[in-house]
């Protein structure tokens, strides 16, 4: 499947509260979640039936450039972590800047533009801000998927849940070139009903969700948890919203 690369047009309001890198808020969480996602029939969704690629184009606001976003592993307090650098150029400058693409074979980052990424399957998820996609589906040309676990620790996964899982692509065109939203007004992904928002505080907070997440190539799967959105690179907890504390394991090969 291929897409067209129109002109920047611009980008969706994020409709956010909180402004400020300092206290980290988003805005509202993504309240239309990964069940909320519209089957896509578009240019990127596979069925072919209309050419969405402008608005696609709009939704996402993909940038010309190489996100210089850091991401680091190590171990805290016992346990492993991956640190993901989302900031984007914070908050009211994520407009200009990439989002940060990893692949999860060996948790790097994958040097690539948005727009490289769009013919790419050497990344595997994307990141900036609170949002995250998958290489798959309305958000990259690869299979990559994800199924999402609630209510369930990370230890307590295995690979022996993944037959009954259900995994779904990034969908957030439909058949009509509607791009599907959450509560903050930005494009759903099988990722957005990852954290919830105090509006009093403007902190955001990972759910109790485990997601399974399949590769852009392969048949791997992964499981990854959100442990914090305010995370240090040694590991720690700290202040500043959209630096990601993860983590991740293989399940599968």
């Amino acid at each position: 499947m291929k897409w067209s690369v129109l002109s920047l047009v611009g980008v969706l309001s994020l409709g956010v509260a909180a402004c400020s890198d300092d206290d980290g808020g988003e805005g509202a969480a993504g309240s239309a979640g990964a069940a909320g996602v519209a089957g896509s029939a578009g240019a990127a969704g596979g069925g072919g039936a209309a050419d969405c690629s402008a608005e696609r184009t709009e939704a996402l606001g993909p940038i010309d450039g190489v996100s210089s976003g850091q991401i680091l592993t190590g171990e805290f307090e016992g346990q492993p972590y991956v640190y993901v650098d989302a900031t984007a150029g914070g908050f009211t400058e994520a407009i200009n800047n990439p989002a940060l693409y990893v692949r999860l074979s060996d948790l790097t980052r994958v040097d690539v533009s948005d727009l490289g990424a769009d013919s790419s399957t050497g990344w595997d998820l994307a990141f900036k801000r609170d949002v995250i996609r998958v290489n798959g589906g309305d958000s990259g040309p690869g299979a990559g998927a994800v199924a999402v676990l609630s209510d369930v620790a990370f230890d307590d996964v295995t690979a022996d849940r993944i037959a009954g899982a259900s995994f779904a692509t990034d969908e957030f065109i439909d058949g009509a070139c509607q791009v599907t939203k959450d509560a903050a007004g930005k494009y759903v992904t099988s990722f957005s009903n990852w954290y919830d928002y105090d509006g009093e505080t403007m902190r955001v907070t990972p759910k109790p969700i485990v997601f399974l997440v399949r590769p852009a190539t392969g048949s791997a799967v992964y499981k990854l948890a959100i442990r914090s959105f305010y995370g240090m690179e040694d590991g720690s907890v700290g202040g500043t919203g959209a630096h990601f504390l993860l983590r991740i394991a293989k399940l599968r090969d």
